[in-house]
C-alpha cells in the first residue's frame, strides 16, 4: 500500500501515533513513534474512518529519541517505549491517560480532575519484572518475533530482573517445548517456571509480610512498584473496618489490610490463588481475612459479599474488565468507596460510565508507573458514593 509523510501529532491508546493528512484523515502509526515526529509511514490497512500504518522511515526524530539499549529490541516488541527515557515516556502516558479518559467519559468526566492526575514513577526502570513468559524450544529460552508466530533465540531480555534473565537459559534447560510463566523471587533471587511446586518468597517490609506464592499464579510483576501501589491502596482505605477485596488474587491487597486491623473478604475465581493467599494468611496469622474461591461474574457470590456487609470493595479486574459490574456494586447498599485497580483504561471507561451516571464521583486518579519502557499503564480510580 502508500508510503506517506506525515508528522505526528500525539500517541494515544496503546502507544500508537495519531497523524493526520492534509484532507483531516487519520492514520494511526504503530509503535514506536514519538510526537512531533517526521516519518515515512507504510499504510498496512484502510478502514472507513481511519489508515493504520507502521513507520518505514524516520525523517525527523524527536530530541528525546535513542538508540534502544537493548538487542532484541527491534525484533520483540515487549518494550517499544524503550527508545526514550523513561522520565519523559511517564510525561507522554500521562498525556495518553488524559486523552483516554475525555474520549471514552466525556459528560461524564470532571475535567478538572485530569490536571491533578499523581504520578507515582517507578524507582526502575530496566530489570524489574519477577515473572514473565517465554517460549522454550529445545532447552532454550525464545521470543515470538513482533507480528509473527517465528521464535527468536532470547539470550536476555532488559526487563527481566537480574536472577531471572540470567538465568532463562540454566531453567529452560529443564523445561519441554512450549510457552511457560517463569518467575524469580525479590528476596533471594530463586527462579522456577510454573510446571514447578516451589514457593517464592516476595516481601511487603512496611507491613511486616513475606508472601508465598507459585510461580504460575498472578502476581504483579514488577515487585517494588507493587509495594508501592499497596501502600497507596491501604491508605485510602484506612477509615473502613469493613472491605470487600473483589478479584483479590492471592491477597496482594487483603492480607496488608488485615495486617492493619482491618476486616476483609477476598474474592477470587483462580483456586490455586485463593489456597496461596490462605496459606499465607495461617502462615501470618492473620485471621481478620477470609478468602473465598468464586466466579464474580455469576450472581451467588454476590450474596456472599452482601451478607459481608462491606463499606468500601477494592475492584482489580482482569484486563477485558467488568461490563455489569455496575449492578452487583448497586446491590451492595453500605458501600461508601471504590478503589478500583486499572490495566486497561479503555475498558474501564466503559465500565465506569454507568457508576458516574449512577451518583458515583470520581474523586482522585493516581497514574503508577508499573510497566517502564512499554505503553501499558497502572491507573487507581477512587470514587466515593454521593452523599455518602
Amino acid at each position: 500500500m502508500d508510503n506517506l509523510i506525515v508528522r505526528i501529532e500525539k500517541l494515544i491508546w496503546r502507544g500508537r501515533g495519531l497523524a493526520r493528512l492534509d484532507s483531516g484523515q487519520v492514520i494511526l502509526v504503530d509503535p514506536p513513534v514519538l510526537p512531533d515526529e517526521l516519518v515515512q509511514v507504510k499504510i498496512f490497512k484502510k478502514n472507513r474512518d481511519f489508515l493504520q500504518g507502521k513507520v518505514h522511515k524516520i525523517i525527523e526524530p524527536s530530541p528525546i529519541r535513542r538508540l534502544h539499549p537493548c538487542k532484541h529490541g527491534h525484533q520483540c516488541g515487549g518494550c517499544t517505549f524503550g527508545v526514550a527515557p523513561n522520565s519523559q515516556i511517564l510525561k507522554i502516558k500521562k498525556q495518553i491517560l488524559i486523552d483516554a479518559l475525555t474520549r471514552n467519559l466525556k459528560k461524564s468526566l470532571n475535567t478538572d480532575l485530569l490536571d491533578k492526575i499523581e504520578l507515582i514513577p517507578s524507582r526502575k526502570s530496566w530489570r524489574y519484572r519477577f515473572r514473565s513468559q517465554i517460549y522454550v524450544h529445545q532447552k532454550k529460552p525464545h521470543f515470538k518475533k513482533l507480528g509473527s508466530n517465528e521464535l527468536v533465540r532470547l539470550s536476555d531480555c532488559l526487563l527481566l530482573a537480574t536472577p531471572l534473565g540470567r538465568g532463562l537459559d540454566k531453567l529452560a534447560s529443564h523445561m519441554p517445548n512450549g510457552r511457560f510463566i517463569v518467575a524469580a523471587s525479590p528476596e533471594d533471587g530463586r527462579i522456577a517456571w510454573q510446571g514447578q511446586k516451589t514457593l517464592l518468597d516476595f516481601s511487603l517490609p512496611e507491613f511486616n509480610i513475606t508472601l508465598q506464592l507459585p510461580p504460575h499464579i498472578f502476581f504483579q510483576a514488577h515487585w517494588l512498584q507493587n509495594q508501592a501501589l499497596v501502600s497507596l491502596v491501604v491508605e485510602e482505605l484506612r477509615h473502613y473496618t469493613r472491605i470487600a477485596d473483589l478479584y483479590a488474587g492471592a491477597g496482594n491487597f487483603s492480607l496488608p489490610l488485615a495486617r492493619s486491623g482491618q476486616m476483609v473478604l477476598a474474592v477470587e475465581e483462580c483456586q490455586d490463588a485463593v489456597r496461596a493467599g490462605e496459606l499465607n494468611a495461617r502462615k501470618l496469622g492473620l485471621d481478620l481475612v477470609k478468602f473465598r474461591a468464586h466466579d464474580l461474574r455469576k450472581k451467588a457470590p454476590w450474596e456472599k459479599v452482601k451478607n459481608f456487609d462491606p463499606q468500601a470493595v477494592i475492584i482489580d479486574p482482569p484486563r477485558t474488565g467488568s461490563p455489569d459490574l455496575w449492578k452487583k456494586i448497586d446491590y451492595l447498599a453500605n458501600v461508601e468507596k471504590m478503589v478500583w485497580i486499572s490495566c486497561d483504561v479503555v475498558n474501564t471507561c466503559r465500565d465506569m460510565k454507568r457508576f458516574l451516571n449512577q451518583g458515583w464521583q470520581l474523586g482522585r486518579i493516581y497514574l503508577v508507573d508499573m510497566f517502564p519502557q512499554t505503553w501499558h499503564m497502572e491507573v487507581v480510580f477512587v470514587l466515593v458514593r454521593e452523599g455518602r
